[in-house]
């Protein structure tokens, strides 16, 4: 793996603002073994997914910028489009799964703060497919396991958001697997209000090996 940085602004810097367009900082690593069908795989899917985000983010600030007037656009700052930064990153695998990481962020102009948010990719290094909590637990065992990770959670927070945790809490599918266990990483607002933060939550391989179906 190396990595390989893309700066991609959709049209001239001084010129984006006349035309409410995005300008996009975009850095993911690059597969070596371009042969490796696994690898090809594996990229095509996390190029997908970047490019999804760009298209998207491009029609969200031509939405929000649409409705400022030229002339408060003027008057306060002429860059009053979003600048965002789209980052991937690789872990080390484990066992025979591939990590990623797709860290998204950026700030619309007159927001009261920055936003970002991450993805996680797992894929399995022989066939390129992805590989989820549904291929990773046992079906059955997912409700007890979701149950037992937010009372963890609660108890690591001392129980000062239990009252502010959502009703509806999950196991998301951004983890990380390590010789220590699994980490759920949950961004901003996804179970809890933004003062809460970007919740993490792990347990360690004694706590989730009953549950596991692929070992």
């Amino acid at each position: 793996m190396r990595d390989s940085i893309i700066s991609s602004p959709l049209m001239d810097e001084n010129d984006a603002w006349l035309n409410k367009c995005n300008y996009f900082y975009v850095e993911w690593p690059t597969l070596l073994n371009k042969s490796n069908f696994a690898h090809f795989q594996m990229e095509r899917q996390l190029r997908n997914y970047i490019c999804g985000l760009i298209q998207s983010d491009q029609t969200d600030s031509v939405e929000y910028t649409s409705r400022m007037s030229e002339d408060f656009i003027l008057k306060h700052n002429k860059d009053a489009t979003a600048e965002w930064n789209i980052t991937c990153s690789i872990f080390p695998s484990y066992s025979f799964i591939q990590q990623f990481q797709v860290s998204h962020g950026g700030y619309y102009y007159g927001a009261a703060h920055g936003f970002g948010y991450s993805k996680y990719f797992h894929f399995n290094e022989i066939t390129g497919s992805e590989i989820g909590l549904a291929q990773l637990f046992y079906n059955a065992d997912l409700a007890n396991l979701t149950a037992y990770t937010l009372n963890k959670l609660k108890t690591e927070l001392n129980h000062e958001w239990d009252d502010s945790i959502s009703s509806d809490f999950f196991l998301t599918e951004n983890y990380l697997l390590t010789h220590e266990g699994i980490s759920f990483f949950y961004d901003a607002y996804e179970i809890g209000p933004y003062a809460m933060g970007y919740p993490e939550i792990s347990l360690t391989w004694n706590e989730i090996e009953n549950s596991l179906s692929m070992k």
